[in-house]
Order: structure tokens, then C-alpha cells, then sequence
């Protein structure tokens, strides 16, 4: 494989992930941002999703501690915890109170802009990667229909024309449709599912005294009997982050006010009675950009050679489900995969890669699906009932109540949520739990929004 330049538009954790990559297998690798790259760890306007709250899924963590070793160690000591979830926390649902003991699930919370500070400086440290500061307005073609590089406004405009490999990682708001048709090339057909959710969100410190119990965090995302819902969730250096949700244009408001009494209504009191005590350390900031958004690369019947998307150029989801940074990395680790397995052939690259992609988004898209058609308002086409599909409703309803009473079952759905991995949930000691729960005809015991289990140490 000898491969000299790639060029990623982008610098976000698509961008970033995929330089990590592929700075193993190209002699120089170029990252193109728009915006400007501040010094020190601050939201950026190219990441409306910034203010809000974070934390990285177990994929997500696995591949970055896997392209930049030591990732997660380095944002430890900048203070992000790594916890246990079920011990250290309180989950809200449909069903009620998600058991409390531990569990090899780890939650992990930071906020975006050190998160992306962290990776990002671990990317350019490598001596072959670069970052250039421009627009790119569109792809530059060269014989055999190859896209070999972009245009770009960055004050003036110029090209880069040596590439032998363009990435779109520029995000939800990429422009790789109208790059594509203006070049001569099919543009990906869309599917497009928007459940008008939104978002509201300020860091807050926490005096230790005003937690009535050993958990940290609470979580309760919007329900179809109410769409208001939020999560209160530790950040790094010492603080937390309240972010509100809303789903069905139920828009949670960014002045005092308004942001007190969304709060309040929401599903559990607790998230409000801990708030209320807290000291705010920023402003509230707002977000409506969530949207799920499918662009069928993988459908496009002949590809131009030398240009892939990936991230949330190619997918992206309601972040609701805390799924965009991972599925950025999983689609650099599928991306470098791919590279790999045809020798850099970028032809045979160009023509697979998507279909590998889309294979992988399947599992988080229904995800999302599943959980933004749970609201009636939400606008888009919904997946057709199989009696396949029908069966996994059925049993992944009777896992979720199982997971208030059960922590082998709760561990086994959050790591399933957390891998993107199936087979989590349907390993035989978890299917005959659920079997005997449904059998015994058993319901969820701990339902009132206002009392969660008990702590676990202290009931043995």
C-alpha cells in the first residue's frame, strides 16, 4: 500500500478519528476546518451540540483509547470520571427506576469542548498529520472521474488538487450533496426522521451535602406520557451539567424562568430539587439541531472514486442517545478497516466502504428510530412492522421492565446500547430471565418518580 495525501474536511471526532488512522497508511494527512480551532478547551460554533451534556459510549472510548493510546487516561486526569453506572447512578424510564448495584457498565463524563481539545491535540501531535484553517466550497476532479482534492475559500480562493483520498467528516450540516452534484456526481438520496426535540443545558457545582444518597447522577429522558425529561450528569474537574430535553417542539427555553419550570416539570422531581441547591457556573445555552438525518452513500450506483463521508456527514442521529461520537469513531476504525483489506485500492475503497458503513449505522439508526417514534409528532417515514421487528419490541419491552428489578439484565442492556453489539441482550442466561419474568407475570416495583431504590450496600 503506498498512498501519499489524504484530505479530511472536518476537524470534529470524525475528522479527528480518522487522521489517527490513517496517518498509519498515507504519507501526510490533512485536516480542513472551517472554524477556528481556539487554544484552549471552549465550544466552538461549528458544535452546536457542545454546550450539552457529554460523555463517550464504551465503543466510542474502546476506539479512541485504541487510535491514540492512553485517551481515556489523559482525560481522567483532566478530571473526567469514569464510573460505575448502575451503582453511582439513578435512571428514570417508562417502566420506572432502573435497579441500582454494580455492574460493569461505565459511564464517563466530560465536557465536549475537553473532550475534543484532548483528541484533537493527540491527532496533530502526530508528525504527519496537519490542520488547515479554510471553507471548502467543493471537490476538484481529475481524470476517470477521481475526485483528487477540494476547493477552498480561506480568504482567498485557492485549491488542493494532490489528494489521493477526500473524507467528508464535516458533520450534520455538511454540504457533500451539493459537492457532489456540482461535480457531475449522483448525490445520496436522504431519509430524514425529526422528532422536533431540542435542548437546554448550563454546568453547575454540586455541594456534596445536598445529594441525599450515594449516586451522582440522574437520568430521565422525555417519555410519550410526558416529553419533558433531562439528564444531571457529571462533568470533569468537579462539575456537573443539567441538560433538558424536549421532544414534539416541547422546546425547553434558555432564560431563568422558563428553564426553572421545564425543570420542575419533569417526570422526576429529584433532577430539580438537586438543581435548585446547586450554584450555576455558566449560562444556559439552547440547541434544536436533532434531527435524524440517513444519507444512502451505500445506494449510489456508481460512486466517484477517492471520496467517502462518514460520521455525521453520512448519519446522524437524535443525540438524545449519546451515539455521535462513537459512530464517528466506528466509521474511521470501518474506514482504515476497509483501506486495509483491499491494499489500498481506493476504486474497490470507494465502491465497498459505504456498504460496510451503512451495515454498522443500522444498529444505532433503529435505535434512534425507536425511540423517537415512541412521540406522535415526530415527522418521517417509520420502518416497516416484521414480524421480526414485532418480536424484538415485544422482548426488548419486557428486558426494560426486567432491567427495574434485575442488574445482570440492566448491565447486559446498557453494554448493548453501549457496543452496538446484539448479542448482548440475547446471550441464554438473559433471555431465560426475561422468559421468566414475562412467565411469572412480575411488574416493576419501584415506579414513583419521586423515590428510587435503595442504595445497594446499604439493603445487604
Amino acid at each position: 500500500m503506498a498512498l501519499d495525501h489524504a484530505v479530511i474536511v472536518g476537524c470534529s471526532f470524525g475528522g479527528i478519528a480518522t487522521a489517527g488512522v490513517l496517518a498509519e497508511h498515507f504519507d501526510r494527512v490533512s485536516i480542513i476546518e472551517r472554524d477556528d480551532i481556539p487554544d484552549e478547551p471552549v465550544p466552538r460554533k461549528g458544535v452546536p451540540q457542545s454546550p450539552h451534556v457529554h460523555g463517550i459510549l464504551k465503543l466510542g472510548r474502546d476506539i479512541l483509547d485504541d487510535i491514540f493510546p492512553g485517551f481515556v487516561s489523559d482525560a481522567e486526569r483532566e478530571g473526567a470520571p469514569l464510573f460505575d453506572w448502575l451503582a453511582k447512578g439513578i435512571g428514570y424510564t417508562t417502566s420506572g427506576w432502573t435497579v441500582r448495584g454494580h455492574s460493569n457498565v461505565r459511564g464517563f463524563g466530560i465536557r465536549r469542548s475537553v473532550l475534543e481539545h484532548l483528541a484533537r491535540r493527540r491527532a496533530l501531535a502526530l508528525p504527519n498529520v496537519e490542520m488547515i484553517r479554510g471553507d471548502v466550497t467543493g471537490l476538484v476532479v481529475g481524470t476517470a472521474r477521481r475526485v483528487v482534492g477540494v476547493e477552498l475559500a480561506n480568504g482567498e480562493t485557492s485549491v488542493l488538487d494532490d489528494a489521493d483520498l477526500v473524507i467528508d467528516a464535516s458533520g450534520r450540516s455538511s454540504s457533500t450533496s451539493k459537492w457532489l452534484a456540482a461535480a457531475g456526481f449522483a448525490a445520496p438520496a436522504e431519509t430524514l426522521v425529526n422528532a422536533f426535540g431540542g435542548y437546554a443545558s448550563r454546568l453547575l457545582r454540586i455541594p456534596e451535602d445536598v445529594w441525599p444518597d450515594e449516586w451522582r447522577f440522574i437520568g430521565q429522558l422525555p417519555l410519550p406520557r410526558n416529553p419533558k425529561g433531562g439528564i444531571l450528569y457529571p462533568q470533569d474537574d468537579g462539575l456537573h451539567i443539567i441538560s433538558l430535553f424536549g421532544q414534539s417542539r416541547i422546546y425547553p427555553p434558555g432564560d431563568e424562568d422558563g428553564f426553572a419550570a421545564f425543570l420542575n416539570e419533569c417526570e422526576t422531581p429529584l433532577m430539580h430539587q438537586i438543581v435548585s441547591a446547586a450554584e450555576p457556573v455558566s449560562e444556559i445555552r439552547t440547541s434544536r439541531a436533532t434531527a435524524n438525518r440517513w444519507r444512502h452513500f451505500e445506494a449510489i450506483v456508481d460512486p466517484p472514486v477517492g471520496y467517502v463521508a462518514l460520521g455525521d456527514a453520512a448519519a446522524c442521529f437524535n443525540p438524545m442517545n449519546g451515539q455521535g461520537i462513537s459512530t464517528a469513531c466506528y466509521g474511521a476504525r470501518t474506514l482504515v478497516e476497509t483501506l486495509t483489506d483491499f491494499d489500498g485500492d481506493l476504486e474497490r475503497v470507494s465502491r465497498v466502504f459505504p456498504t460496510r458503513l451503512a451495515q454498522r449505522m443500522e444498529f444505532p439508526w433503529q435505535v434512534a428510530l425507536g425511540f423517537d417514534f415512541q412521540f406522535p409528532a415526530t415527522a418521517g417515514e417509520r420502518p416497516p412492522v416484521t414480524p421480526e421487528s414485532e418480536e424484538q419490541a415485544h422482548y426488548v419491552k419486557a428486558l426494560g421492565e426486567l432491567i427495574t428489578a434485575d442488574v445482570d439484565a440492566a448491565e447486559a442492556l446498557f453494554l448493548w446500547t453501549q457496543t452496538f453489539d446484539p448479542e448482548q441482550i440475547r446471550r441464554p442466561e438473559i433471555v431465560a430471565k426475561v422468559e421468566a419474568w414475562v412467565a411469572e407475570g412480575r411488574r416493576p416495583e419501584y415506579t414513583d418518580p419521586a423515590s428510587p431504590p435503595p442504595n445497594p450496600d446499604r439493603a445487604a
